[in-house]
Formats: C-alpha cells, structure tokens, sequence
C-alpha cells in the first residue's frame, strides 16, 4: 500500500493501525508522479486529506483509475465527502478515529467495498448516476456532431469554440471568408441554432 501523507501524525496513525497487516510505502513529501504510481502498482493509495485538492489540480482521476484510494484525515463536511466519491475514491476516514476503524474500511476497500456513511449512499448514487447521464449525453452529442457535420465543418466548429474570426479561420484552413460563412450557415442550419453565439453555448453545455 502507498502512503501519501505529509502531516507525520497522520502517517504515524495510519502505520500505527495497518503496518502489522500490510506492508506500507510512505511517498516521502507531496504527491507521487503517475509513473511512480505506476512502478509502486499499490493495492489501496492511502492519501491525507490536505493534499486531496492538490490531487484534483493534478488531475485527481488520473490517480484514481485503476487504483483503490482511501482518504484520511480532516473532518470533511458530508458535501465535501459526496464530492470526493464522485471523483471515485473508494473511502473517507476523519481525524482521530479508531484504529479499528481505519483497519475495518481498509479491509472492506480491498474487498471491492466502497467505505461510506450509511446515510450519503443514497445522495452518492444519485451523483453518479447523474453524472453518467450527463457522460452519455455529451457521447450522444459527440455522435451527433460527427454524423451531421463535414469534416471542414468539424474544422470550422472548434476553430469558432476558440473564439477565432472569420478571416482566422479562413487564413489557417486556407480557404475564402466566404466559404467559412457557407460552412458555419450549414453548421447553424443542422444543429438548430441561429447564430455563432449560440453555438458556442452550445458546444460548451457538452463541454466539448
């Protein structure tokens, strides 16, 4: 298991609890390259509640993929706990709890459990599951893109998403102002938008 922990009473409970069970890796100060996760290959990433939102600037599923993670640490509110199992951990621990609780969540995690308080499972679910919706509309409206549009309108489309002009768009795809307006008056004809404006909104309610 990796330790990813900077505050040393923190580790100290964590090796207190686990080391007799497991063999633990501390990750010696911040937070671990993928690369290093990858060579470690850990069965549970054990990561101290402070360093979690560096891990969301980093790319925080990144770090999740593939590998059972643990928090532990803080007194998280119950907002801020939904907010981490969206992103996929697998458990959160507070400060100061027993040490049997921390080895009872970890025992749970590597059985394929997710460690979580009875009453969030319910909110948690709907998350995901709102979450999932919302991943296969965007997918749905990825298709529809590719379906409906050309390829030089496909060009056309992330080039106006950048907020480049008319004359930029027609300098870089060398081809007319004119022929960006016919593909843009086809784009905004197909998709059922008026103008560039909104299809930007467009393009940015997907996120794409």
């Amino acid at each position: 298991m990796l330790v990813v922990c900077d505050d040393q009473k923190l580790s100290d409970d964590l090796y207190s609890a686990l080391s007799s069970d497991y063999a633990l890796r501390k990750h010696d100060v911040g937070l671990p390259t993928l690369n290093e996760i990858k060579s470690i290959s850990p069965l549970l990433i054990l990561v101290e509640a402070n360093l979690f939102d560096a891990i969301i600037e980093k790319n925080l599923a990144g770090y999740m993929i593939g590998y059972k993670t643990l928090i532990y640490g803080g007194d998280w509110l119950d907002s801020k706990q939904i907010r981490a199992y969206s992103y996929g951990i697998s458990g959160y621990c507070g400060e100061n709890v027993k040490a049997i609780v921390i080895q009872e969540a970890v025992r749970n995690i590597l059985k394929g459990d997710i460690w979580i308080k009875h009453h969030l499972i319910s909110t948690v679910i709907n998350v995901l599951l709102q979450q999932q919706q919302e991943d296969t509309s965007k997918k749905d409206f990825e298709n529809d893109l590719y379906e409906l549009l050309s390829n030089r309108e496909l060009e056309v489309v992330r080039r106006v998403q950048v907020g480049e002009s008319n004359k930029e768009i027609a300098d870089k795809l060398c081809i007319s102002e004119r022929t960006v307006k016919a593909h843009l008056s086809s784009t905004f004809k197909k998709l059922d938008v008026p103008d560039r404006l909104n299809l930007v909104i467009l393009l940015q309610k997907y996120s794409m």
